[in-house]
């Protein structure tokens, strides 16, 4: 009996396939509409739309961003994005919204998806239309696109969807005869699959490769094939040149980004936390998935979805029982094996350092090189996986499907339809449009709606001819550098550069002048950027003006739309920026527009982008650069005379010397503040977090990446911190089984720390900082240490712990050892207020030592005046003491004079000793928290600090005790000091905290504290429910890396510590705490006295070699013209002495300065008398034939060439007369060369394609003849 095949499927005629191709379209169009449900553009998160395509296009050819948001960038790796802003453009040309055009680019990428992998796989599968419709909703539609969508990151979807395209034809190559035609195709498509996303597309080369393995191995005709992967690879790269070589530029820059990344933050776990085996196989281990809670709301309203709803869990496994069915379908084809196998590969990359074989990804991490780019393999892997899913899930359904119709055709067709439903079922996020963020998570919607008094002022702009940029106000938080918007808009964007066409200094990461730009967002009291500060403590001025005229800053925007209280975005409140802005000298207001405020220096101020300074007037600055607000706070400090940071080798004679101090006793305290500064090089989480617990750590995984000896220490010590946790989760669990299996590992932990650092100290390396670190870990780690083995003895444990005990001898003899030359004693340090200051002094000579008048608060107070005394020693025998009295110190501007002191180049320690100060607890009212008894007094003395508090816990009970104390200056750093004794129970623990909000009530202590260390019972008896008031995550925080658990046993313990609350705080305040009273079978029992809070003296102290001399001769005038982003030209008259011609783009090794002959002319757009210097006219001339050769015949040396004022450049000139210099990005001018060829060689492309067209033309005439 004869069956026939069913014909509205599993054919192979022109209307089956034209059917499939149309509910493709269908689908690619229905799904990005529904984006726009508002009819309003969409911008935010990662993607960076073109929104002006006309100052896109300017920039696009350029290795240099004049306009980008910083002081000046490589932007080579933007040039990628040429073929998107390219189609953005002509839309634009066209008289198309950006709505519009946004609707065509998403409609061009999800057709681009479907219809690429439909063509792949009608190329792999031959006659199966089922399977090539099928896997190509599976690459449209698949909670992989989903989590790219809702991050937004369609610039890389963009070039992500071509690539099943490039692959089949690809394919098809290895197969014809036609070896050099589809060499050159293959070449020309290579141009729809450019690198947005680095790793993306060296797994594309990686997929290219292995299925070119594959087909060798397989496959007769080796050398056919061979050949033309070879011409394919030759072709490809000819022809990419133009961006290939940018890349190559960058190369460095990515390294560094990746390399600092891995120290600073553990992206490679905290990202991959996910990607474990069920999530990856089931498509949504992406990291793009992970959420939480930000108030009442999810941060990730998809991710949140596919993990919560049972329909579409149940649904996700339907993409790994399609997929790897395909093998049982048909064992024997080679192909679905070879699919499969590469599928089981790539999960198993994906899932990156979690089970099982976690080590070998970690392997390939540190060994490979390059690999470092995949340091989140959960965000990279899925193009891979998605491609092989795809073919393996359409063969699956065509090949069941076939064999279904043998034995009945409408069953078969049933099956197909309902594989199709559930496939889009699935997936009807993409079709409801809230697969994008849309304001139903606690991210805000991205739809773009800019207020009209934007266009206002970018009109008023530009009607100012001169070159400047403009400093945005508030910055983006630290964490994210993410700005949120009120009427739309959440992101690292730079909108406002782009809206406006003059560089505007917005918060990016990466940025050279970090620093000082951060000094004045510290002197507006920008908060966001306080953690550079906290230890580098910055004297307030009102001299702004001054930073802003020396990073070419006009104005200042003070910008009301952004929402500065949104979630854990928030930055500081514009009020209080305006405020602040209002004290500072030469900052006028200037315009308002809307939500805009805008503030301005006034043109003599202001410094230009290009200026000569004489040799002789610099001043040469020596110690931390977070630190350099200090130099500007001096009334004598001119801005135009540039500054060398830390260059000694260019010392003279006539230099100005500026140096500031460290404190060399804070940082250990403030260096362990994990919500602020990152310690660890390997993970960035706090140790309470459960995550911490979650994550498999092997022993191998403790070396970091980083191959610096720091790293290691900080990742072994990190490392014993993890041991002590699981030795903590043993106790609190109850868990009977012995720890002494990871004490074992903790202490070779702290073996190979000690064995390292000595190592290091023997080269001369590492010194004070790094080992009082270690010192602070090391009282923290012995105290966890002591109260362990105490319980376990109280348990009647018989274990024996003696072998820890010479762990901690040897470890306090190694760094006291070398601690000691530092001529102070730690515990003098803490219990007579004593503090360091630790400087450099660069050369020999006479130094005033200063002392900020305006931050005198701190200071003894003894008779009315204000005192200060101590000692300036150094390694070399050099020893004075210091005495100060505010009524004999010498004023200098804003400072007051301490000593002058003639001294030699050296390293130098500055100690200060304070008197009694004032103690800040005041009456010490303690009030408690839960069922706990009430604080009762030992001694009658009420209200007073000197009263002994005992502290009565039930057995059982979880309570805490609070001392709030409310400070309005909280920039300051404080020392607690108290007696403590352990009675009887569990020791408490002491946790400081803050919080910002001024009216602090006992509801929001609660709200925010109580699942920290409150039971339910006391929870459920302390407020209800429904009266718990729920704040901004922004306002208030425990100061964990002062958290102290309080040590248990017998007598009086002295405990002391220094903290700092942090900028903003309100209030801030003391918790004793307790959570296991039951653990010792007794009541916990505890006195405490003599609790005192003080304010420290930290006061900023700065040195100086104030030398005054004339230097003969007078600046040049100077004409200067930016002739496009990479090319300056300067015409220099009337030079009779050597000079620095400073150039305040950002510092790189590509700025080359030849000297020439000729001048600049144009129109003068901005005369800068204070420097001598004309501005002409820019020109924005791309190219002309001279750019391609070196514009002058001498080039000035690289060892002439210097980071000045911090980020910019700067050149001796030792040339007099008139001539001209031309500053030119140098990879800018090979550029030139290799774009020419790439057009040459893609001209040549199309002419041969044309050519091929008409003779295939004219045999088809030739044959119907």
């Amino acid at each position: 009996m004869r069956i026939n095949k069913p014909k509205l499927i599993n054919g192979t005629s022109k209307i089956q396939h034209l059917v499939f191709i149309l509910l493709i379209f269908f689908l690619g169009i229905i799904a990005p509409l529904s984006f726009f449900k508002n009819n309003l553009p969409l911008v935010g998160l990662d993607a960076w739309p073109p929104l002006n395509t006309d100052l896109r296009m300017k920039e696009w050819p350029y290795l240099w961003g004049y306009f980008s948001s910083i002081l000046g960038v490589d932007y080579s790796g933007r040039i990628v994005f040429f073929p998107q802003t390219f189609s953005y453009h002509i839309l634009h040309l066209l008289g198309l919204s950006l709505m519009t055009s946004q609707k065509i680019v998403f409609c061009q990428i999800f057709l681009t998806a479907g219809f690429s992998m439909y063509f792949l796989s009608m190329t792999i599968w031959k006659k199966k239309p089922i399977a090539a419709f099928i896997a190509a909703l599976i690459f449209m539609f698949n909670p992989v696109m989903a989590g790219f969508w809702q991050q937004f990151l369609y610039d890389t979807l963009y070039s992500f969807v071509a690539f099943p395209l490039l692959l089949a034809v690809f394919i098809r190559g290895l197969e014809s005869k036609k070896v050099f035609n589809y060499s050159i195709l293959f070449a020309f498509l290579t141009l729809f699959f450019l690198p947005y996303n680095l790793p993306v597309y060296v797994i594309g080369v990686g997929i290219l490769g292995s299925f070119l393995i594959f087909k060798l191995l397989t496959e007769k005709e080796k050398m056919r094939r061979f050949k033309f992967s070879i011409l394919a690879l030759v072709f490809s790269i000819l022809i990419n040149l133009w961006w290939i070589f940018p890349q190559f530029i960058l190369l460095p820059t990515f390294m560094n980004y990746y390399t600092s990344e891995i120290k600073l933050a553990s992206r490679l776990v905290t990202q991959g936390f996910r990607a474990n085996i069920p999530n990856s196989i089931r498509l949504v281990g992406n990291s793009y998935w992970g959420y939480s809670f930000w108030e009442d709301k999810v941060s990730n309203y998809i991710g949140y979805l596919y993990d919560n709803n049972p329909f579409l869990i149940v649904l996700s496994f339907v993409y790994p029982l399609l997929a790897f069915a395909a093998i049982a379908l048909s064992k024997k084809n080679k192909t679905v094996i070879f699919f499969s196998v590469m599928s089981l590969i790539f999960i198993f990359l994906t899932k990156g350092l979690n089970r099982p074989l976690g080590s070998v990804y970690e392997f390939l991490f540190k060994k490979v090189p390059g690999f470092f780019i995949f340091r989140t393999p959960s965000d990279k892997f899925w193009l891979a996986i998605l491609v092989f899913y795809a073919l393996l899930i359409g063969f699956t359904v065509s090949t069941f499907f076939e064999k279904v119709s043998l034995r009945s055709r409408p069953i078969s067709r049933i099956f197909f339809f309902f594989v199709v439903a559930i496939l889009l079922v699935a997936q009807w996020p993409f079709f409801s449009g809230d697969v994008i963020p849309n304001g139903k998570s606690a991210l805000p919607s991205i739809e773009f709606n800019p207020p009209s008094y934007y266009h206002d002022l970018s009109e008023w702009l530009k009607k100012q001819k001169d070159s400047f940029r403009i400093l945005n106000l508030p910055a983006a938080n630290r964490p994210t550098r993410w700005l949120v918007y009120k009427w739309g808009f959440l992101g690292v964007y730079p909108i406002l550069s782009e809206m406006f066409e003059k560089p505007v200094i917005e918060k990016q990461p990466q940025e050279p002048s970090d620093f000082i730009r951060n000094t004045v967002y510290y002197q507006l009291g920008n908060s966001s950027d306080l953690s550079l500060f906290i230890d580098q403590k910055v004297a307030y001025n009102n001299n702004v003006y001054k930073i802003l005229g020396l990073m070419n800053t006009k104005y200042i925007l003070v910008n009301y739309d952004t929402d500065w209280l949104h979630l854990h975005f928030g930055t500081e409140d514009p009020k209080d920026l305006e405020n602040n802005l209002s004290k500072q000298v030469k900052i006028n207001h200037t315009i308002d527009y809307g939500n805009f405020h805008l503030y301005g220096i006034g043109n003599e101020d202001l410094l230009p982008e290009i200026y000569p300074v004489l040799q002789g007037k610099e001043t040469y600055y020596f110690g931390n650069k977070n630190q350099i607000g200090n130099l500007f706070s001096f009334s004598d400090f001119l801005p135009e005379n540039l500054i060398y940071l830390n260059e000694a080798g260019l010392l003279n004679n006539k230099s100005k010397i500026f140096i500031t101090t460290d404190y060399q006793y804070f940082r250990d305290d403030f260096k362990r503040n994990y919500e602020e500064i990152p310690t660890f090089p390997y993970v960035r989480f706090l140790p309470n977090n459960p995550f911490y617990y979650f994550v498999d750590w092997k022993e191998q995984r403790k070396k970091t990446i980083a191959e610096g000896a720091e790293e290691k220490i900080a990742t072994n010590l990190f490392l014993s911190k993890k041991r002590l946790a699981e030795i903590k989760k043993i106790v609190d669990e109850r868990k009977s089984y012995s720890p002494l299996k990871v004490l074992k590992r903790y202490k070779k932990n702290i073996d190979e720390i000690i064995s390292m650092f000595e190592r290091e100290k023997s080269k001369d390396r590492y010194g004070y900082a790094l080992a009082t670190d270690l010192m602070a870990e090391l009282n923290y780690q012995e105290n966890f240490l002591r109260w362990f083995m105490q319980v376990r003895h109280e348990k009647g444990s018989s274990e024996s712990y003696d072998f820890i005990k010479p762990l901690f001898e040897n470890w306090y003899k190694t760094l006291d050892g070398y601690m000691r030359p530092w001529w102070f004693d730690r515990n003098l340090v803490s219990e007579k207020g004593q503090i360091a200051y630790g400087f450099n002094i660069p050369k020999d000579g006479e130094y005033e030592f200063l002392m900020n008048s305006s931050d005198l608060k701190n200071l003894t107070v003894v008779n009315g005046k204000f005192t200060v005394k101590g000692t300036i020693k150094s390694k070399n025998g050099f020893q004075k003491d210091v005495s100060w009295s505010q009524k004999g110190g010498v004023l200098i501007n804003h400072w007051y004079q301490l000593t002058k002191e003639t001294l030699l180049a050296g390293d130098y320690v500055l100690t200060f000793i304070n008197q009694e100060t004032e103690n800040l607890c005041g009456s010490c009212r303690w009030e408690t928290i839960g069922k706990g008894d009430v604080i009762q007094r030992k001694e009658t003395v009420e209200n007073s600090s000197n009263s002994i508090l005992r502290i009565e816990i039930p057995d059982g009970e979880s309570t805490a005790f609070y001392n709030r104390l409310f400070t309005s200056d909280s920039t300051d750093n404080f020392r607690i000091s108290f007696s403590f004794q352990n009675i009887s129970g569990e020791p408490l623990k002491l946790t400081p905290y803050k919080t910002k909000l001024e009216n602090f009530t006992d509801k929001d202590f609660y709200n925010h504290f109580k699942d920290g260390f409150l039971s339910e019972k006391v929870k459920s008896a302390i407020v209800p429910d429904d009266q718990i008031n729920v704040y901004k995550s922004t306002t208030i925080g425990i100061l964990s890396n002062m958290t102290r658990d309080l040590k248990k046993g017998s007598g009086w313990q002295r405990i002391v510590f220094d903290f700092n609350p942090g900028e903003g705080t309100k209030v801030f305040g003391i918790i004793l705490s307790s959570i296991q009273g039951s653990m010792y079978g007794e009541p916990s029992i505890n006195e405490i006295k003599d609790f005192r809070i003080e304010k420290v003296f930290d006061n900023p102290i700065v040195i100086r070699n104030n030398v005054e001399t004339e230097t003969p001769g007078i600046r040049p005038l100077l004409k200067f013209k930016r002739v496009n982003p990479t090319r300056y030209e300067i015409e220099v008259q009337n030079s009779t002495v050597p000079f620095d011609l400073l150039f305040g783009q950002s510092f790189s090794s590509g700025w080359k300065a030849y000297l020439s002959e000729g001048s600049v002319n144009g129109e003068v757009i901005a005369e800068y008398l204070k420097v001598n210097s004309l501005e002409i006219a820019p020109d924005n001339i791309f190219f002309k034939y001279s750019y391609l050769f070196k514009p002058g015949s001498e080039q000035i040396p690289e060892n002439k060439h210097f980071l000045a004022n911090g980020y910019s450049n700067s050149w001796k000139i030792e040339k007099t007369g008139n001539f001209k210099v031309v500053i030119l990005y140098e990879p800018q001018r090979y550029f030139y060369y290799l774009l020419s060829l790439s057009i040459f060689l893609i001209s040549m492309g199309i002419l041969f394609g044309l050519f091929q067209l008409i003779r295939k033309y004219g045999k088809n005439k030739n044959n119907q003849k």
